[in-house]
C-alpha cells in the first residue's frame, strides 16, 4: 500500500511519498471549458481530467488561465473545497506518471485556526474512491477512513522538531510554533507533548489573515519606486523562496528581500505578536520557534518581544540541506508511519503499466 503525507496550503501544495520523496506544486487550480483545450507543453500530472471536466493545476492554471478563472485558494472556506482533490490528484499523478491502481494511507493537515471546525469535512473529502485521467494515464485509487488522518499542521511540526532537535526534552515542556505561511499565520502550543488548544490559535485568530502574500503587497510600492520594478504578487511570493529578486537590463541588480521586508512586516504581524503575548503570557516559560522558509522574513521581528525565539531550521538553497518548507509534511508522514505501523511500499510497485 502506498503512503501519502500532503499539505494542500493557499499556497502551495507540498507533500512526502515514499522515503522522503518531496515535492511542491502551486496550489493554482482551474476548469477548462473546451473539452480539448489541453496545453501542449504543460506537464501531464497537471492536466487532470475528472468525468467529463478538464482541469489545470499549477503552473499550468496561471500560465494559461486569467485569475477570474482560477479557484480563489485565499477564502475562508478553502479547507472545505473539493477542488483541493484535484491538487491531489495533480500530486498523484506526478507520482505515478503510469498511472496507478490500488489502495493508498493518506495524512492530511489543517492551519491550526481551522482544525477543530473543518477536519471531519476535510478528511471526508478525501475518504472513499478517487477516479480521474491525464492526458496519457489513468487513475483509480481509494483510501479506507482507517487509512486516512487529519492534523492540525503545527503537529506535523512538532513530529519533525523533535526529529531534528537535540533538546531531548522537548516533549517534556511548553513549545511555541510561529508558521508564517502563504496567506496565514498559524500560532500554536504544544505542552508536554500534547496539542494546548488554550495557548494556540483559534477561528478568530488574528493570523487567519496575516501572510506573506501582505507582506508582498506592503513591499510593491518600495521595489516601484527604489528599483523601478513593477512587481506581481504572485512573481514577489516565488521571490521570497529564493530570498532575492534578479533584475536584468543595462544595469543588473540583486535585491535582497530580507532588506526590504524588514521595514514593513510589522505591518502585516504585529496583531499576531499581539494575541502571542496575550495567549503565551510573554513566552518567558516556553520555548519558541518561527517555522518554514517564510520564518525568515519574520524572525528578527519576533525576536523583539521573544529574545529567546529561534528559526526552527534555517533554509537552504542547496539541494543536500532539506528545505523546510517540507517540515509540516515530514512532520505528517513521521505520524502517519508509526500510525499505520510502516505499511509503507516503494512508489513503483503500484505503478500501472497501462496508459
Amino acid at each position: 500500500m502506498s503512503f501519502l503525507a500532503l499539505d494542500v496550503g493557499s499556497g502551495l501544495t507540498k507533500y512526502l511519498a515514499g522515503k522522503d520523496q518531496c515535492g511542491v506544486i502551486e496550489s493554482a487550480v482551474g476548469a477548462v471549458s473546451d473539452e480539448n483545450a489541453f496545453i501542449m507543453g504543460v506537464p501531464d500530472h497537471l492536466q487532470i481530467q475528472v468525468g467529463n471536466k478538464n482541469y489545470l493545476t499549477g503552473i499550468g492554471a496561471l500560465n494559461n488561465l486569467d485569475e477570474s478563472k482560477r479557484v480563489v485558494t485565499t477564502k475562508a472556506l478553502w479547507c472545505e473545497d473539493r477542488n483541493q482533490l484535484i491538487l491531489f490528484y495533480s500530486v498523484v499523478a506526478k507520482l505515478f506518471p503510469n498511472g496507478f491502481d490500488g489502495e493508498m494511507q493518506l495524512v492530511v493537515g489543517l492551519p491550526v485556526s481551522k482544525f477543530t471546525k473543518h477536519h471531519k469535512v476535510h478528511k471526508a473529502m478525501f475518504v472513499g474512491k478517487h477516479s480521474f485521467k491525464t492526458p496519457h494515464a489513468q487513475y483509480t485509487l481509494s483510501i479506507e477512513d482507517s487509512q486516512c488522518a487529519v492534523l492540525p499542521q503545527v503537529v506535523g511540526l512538532h513530529f519533525t522538531n523533535m526529529a531534528i532537535s537535540r533538546d531531548k526534552k522537548i516533549d517534556d515542556s511548553h513549545v511555541g510554533y510561529i508558521d508564517p505561511g502563504t496567506h496565514s499565520c498559524g500560532v500554536a502550543c504544544i505542552t508536554d507533548g500534547t496539542y494546548n488548544s488554550l495557548r494556540s490559535a483559534n477561528e478568530k485568530s488574528k493570523g487567519a489573515d496575516a501572510g506573506l502574500h501582505k507582506l508582498a503587497m506592503c513591499i510593491k510600492d518600495e521595489l516601484k519606486t527604489a528599483y523601478d520594478y513593477d512587481a506581481e504578487q504572485i512573481e514577489i511570493l516565488k521571490a521570497f523562496r529564493k530570498g532575492y529578486i534578479q533584475l536584468h537590463g543595462e544595469k543588473q541588480t540583486k535585491i535582497n528581500l530580507k532588506d526590504v521586508t524588514e521595514r514593513h512586516v510589522h505591518r502585516v504581524y504585529s496583531g499576531v505578536i499581539e494575541e502571542m503575548m496575550e495567549k503565551w503570557k510573554g513566552g518567558k516559560t516556553m520555548t519558541v520557534h518561527v517555522s518554514s522558509g517564510g520564518g525568515e522574513y519574520l524572525i528578527d521581528y519576533v525576536k523583539k518581544f521573544f529574545p529567546h525565539a529561534t528559526l526552527m531550521r534555517k533554509s537552504s538553497k542547496t539541494s543536500s540541506t532539506p528545505d523546510p518548507i517540507y517540515d509540516v509534511v515530514k512532520g505528517y508522514a513521521i505520524f502517519g508511519k508509526a500510525k499505520f505501523k510502516d505499511n509503507v511500499t516503494p512508489l513503483t510497485t503500484k505503478k500501472s503499466e497501462t496508459a
